[in-house]
C-alpha cells in the first residue's frame, strides 16, 4: 500500500492487466508492469475477464486489504454486523439495494 504523506491512511492501489489472453497483442511486458507497481506501491495481477484469471483473485485481494483501512471497526458503516468476505449478506432492508 503506497502512503504519501505522514499522518493521511495509506492507499491501496491495484493494478489489472487486463486481457492477458491475449499475448500477442501485449504492449507492456510484464516485467514491466509489476517493475512499475512496485515503485508506486501497488500490487499488480495479470488478469483475463474470457479466461476467468486472476479476476476472483484480484478482487479478493481487495477486499482483504481496504476492508482494514475503514474506520469501523470491522463492520458495515450502516450496519451493527462484521464485514464477512466471501459469505451473502443477509440484509432485511426491503426498501432497495442500499
Amino acid at each position: 500500500m503506497a502512503n504519501t504523506r505522514p499522518g493521511v491512511p495509506p492507499i491501496l492501489i491495484v493494478i489489472a492487466g487486463n486481457k492477458s489472453d491475449i499475448e500477442r497483442n501485449r504492449v507492456v511486458s510484464l516485467d514491466e508492469a509489476e517493475t512499475y507497481a512496485s515503485t508506486v506501491g501497488a500490487k499488480h495481477f495479470s488478469t483475463s475477464a474470457k479466461m476467468n484469471k486472476n479476476v476472483r483473485e484480484l478482487f479478493d485481494y481487495i477486499a482483504r486489504n481496504l476492508t482494514p483501512q475503514a474506520d469501523t471497526g470491522g463492520k458495515g458503516a450502516d450496519d451493527d454486523e462484521p464485514i464477512r468476505i466471501g459469505e451473502p449478506r443477509t440484509d432485511t432492508n426491503d426498501g432497495g439495494c442500499c
